[in-house]
């Protein structure tokens, strides 16, 4: 289950995500594991104890947080950087 969660209280943005990572194929998991892990077994364990936050702050006006696949979300900031959007 992915979860990602967002409320508005007291004119402040809390976010809330589950730190599960999922792949939707084997050839995606590999990818995975030997392009952003660099094949790290100990990353890898790290990953799967502790999972990855998915809440990024981009800049003062803009976080985004993903519960889906990660080619997703990583588009989505792909984009972001092409529109030069500023980063922190």
């Amino acid at each position: 289950m992915r979860f990602l969660y967002a409320r508005n209280y007291n004119n402040e943005i809390y976010m809330f995500a589950d730190t599960k990572v999922s792949f939707s194929s084997i050839t995606e998991q590999e990818m995975f594991f030997s392009r952003v892990l660099n094949s790290s077994e100990e990353k890898l364990n790290i990953l799967k104890n502790f999972g990855i936050i998915k809440n990024v702050v981009i800049n003062s006006n803009i976080c985004i947080g993903f519960a889906g696949l990660l080619k997703d979300f990583n588009k989505l900031l792909g984009f972001i950087e092409e529109q030069n959007i500023e980063i922190y």
